[in-house]
């Protein structure tokens, strides 16, 4: 129950830049800005929702598929925004985008 939760019904957690594995291309250039007096001096940067959901999906823990498709199913994600991100998947990561693009697909179908 931070301020933060309290005022904007959200729990934030900082977590470390380098536990997501699977960011699209130019994820940096995306990132939001939103001060929080509580973090001063620090600057937090939070992952633009859509490339949160591809690193989620790349993931594929039940609780983070789950998440996407909740936001999905409300209509606070768009798939063909989501698919343009899994195509800036690196190379390396070719086997996630086939595994989220199938999954994606799968969503339009609900």
């Amino acid at each position: 129950m931070s301020l933060c939760h309290r005022q904007n019904g959200v729990y934030a957690e900082g977590v470390h830049i380098d536990t997501a594995i699977y960011l699209p291309k130019g994820w940096r250039d995306r990132l939001i800005s939103w001060p929080l007096r509580s973090s001063e001096p620090a600057d937090p940067r939070f992952l633009d929702p859509y490339d949160l959901a591809i690193s989620k999906l790349g993931v594929a823990r039940e609780k983070d598929v789950e998440f996407v498709a909740a936001l999905i199913s409300q209509d606070l994600l768009v798939l063909d925004v989501l698919q343009e991100r899994v195509a800036l998947l690196p190379d390396e990561h070719a086997e996630v985008r086939r595994r989220v693009t199938s999954f994606l697909r799968s969503c339009r179908h609900w």
